[in-house]
């Protein structure tokens, strides 16, 4: 996780690509700094998300509603079987 931290301290993520952070001035453009680097910092952690969900390969890239919802899912199964 830290690599990641250090990454959205430096980049953007958007469905565009990557795009390195320009330093900005004033309180409204530091305000959206930390906007965008709080939003990287959610991206990143559904991107680690995914990773452990188990999917089909032939699946399309899951949202962020449906991986929060096959998490859930995929918990409560594992749950189950622990019981």
């Amino acid at each position: 996780m830290i690599q990641w931290q250090k990454f959205c301290d430096q980049h953007l993520i958007t469905s565009e690509g990557v795009y390195e952070f320009v330093e900005e001035e004033g309180d409204r453009r530091a305000a959206n700094v930390r906007e965008r680097k709080r939003m990287c910092s959610i991206n990143v952690a559904f991107i680690e998300l995914r990773n452990y969900i188990p999917t089909f390969p032939f699946e399309k890239r899951l949202s962020k509603i449906d991986t929060l919802n096959l998490a859930i899912a995929y918990i409560n199964m594992l749950e189950d079987v622990l019981r």
